[in-house]
């Protein structure tokens, strides 16, 4: 809490703000906002980050159950980076976990690698080509995909093979 000179009361930061100095007595130079992907609730002496696997969608709560949110199938988050968003999963993986638990969205790792024989061409521009299996598409006759990694291209087979 924060008081200016005379004062008769204490003052707590808002929700979204946390205290950097409590001998000022006016809440713009006592609070400073919390930084992008982080939350705090009133009173706060620190900000937080949302757990991996979710993100972002209310500063102003001081709780991370309503703070945060379990990140979208076809995406994923990591720390220690704060995150208003998740990324979507790169070419050739998908995510299908219908936001059930964060665990199944806190790496690149849970995003899973196409088989062989397909590809996943989308390099994270849409979220709804990365939410199925049924999102990577079987390659054209004469070609081949083997990567385990997921593949976001077929390669043409060799004349003769």
């Amino acid at each position: 809490q924060y008081s200016g000179a005379a004062s008769t009361s204490c003052s707590s930061c808002a929700s979204g703000k946390y205290l950097t100095n409590a001998a000022t007595g006016v809440e713009s130079s006592a609070c400073t906002s919390c930084s992008t992907g982080q939350y705090s609730g009133a009173a706060s002496t620190s900000c937080s980050s949302c757990a991996s696997g979710k993100y972002l969608t209310n500063a102003a709560s001081g709780v991370e159950s309503s703070a945060c949110t379990i990140c979208a199938a076809g995406t994923y988050s990591t720390l220690p980076v704060p995150s208003s968003a998740c990324t979507i999963c790169p070419a050739g993986k998908y995510n299908p976990d219908q936001a059930t638990s964060a665990s199944l969205h806190d790496s690149i790792t849970s995003c899973t690698p196409c088989s062989p024989g397909t590809k996943l061409e989308d390099d994270g521009e849409n979220t709804i080509l990365h939410d199925s299996a049924e999102d990577c598409i079987q390659c054209n006759p004469g070609y081949f995909s083997n990567n385990p990694e997921g593949a976001s291209s077929c390669e043409a087979c060799q004349a003769g093979l």
